[in-house]
């Protein structure tokens, strides 16, 4: 059973018998029953899907978020930590910007970087 009217049948016959065997349709372009069909729902947004959520969990999904994350430190979860961790990063830092305090701007000269590193007496120090 067809999905199709006849009307819709009717066209594509007819535009199946002006194609010739020998040309190839091209992709794209519009389609006969394609788009959403009459009568179907309108898109759900964010909105509802955040209020839904507060309705069926009875906080807010930004709560849920932490008390989630929390549950994965508790467990000590290291991989659900890791993508926690990796998707707070990559929404919370928007732009990384190294500030050149050594070289006045100019291009360092030669491939290696030395770091002189000094002790700070305030904190312990373990290495011993």
């Amino acid at each position: 059973m067809s999905h199709y009217t006849d009307r819709e049948l009717e066209q594509m016959e007819n535009q199946e018998n002006q194609t010739s065997t020998t040309e190839k349709r091209t992709k794209g372009g519009a389609q006969i029953g394609a788009g959403r069909k009459k009568g179907s729902s309108n898109k759900i947004s964010a909105t509802q899907i955040l209020s839904a959520i507060k309705d069926t969990i009875g906080c807010s999904f930004e709560t849920q978020l932490a008390m989630n994350y929390q549950t994965a430190i508790s467990q000590n979860d290291l991989n659900v930590i890791a993508k926690y961790d990796q998707m707070f990063v990559s929404k919370l830092v928007t732009e990384v910007q190294t500030i050149d305090v050594t070289s006045g701007g100019n291009q360092l000269q030669g491939s290696s970087l030395v770091f002189v590193t000094a002790p700070n007496p305030g904190f312990p120090d373990d290495r011993d």
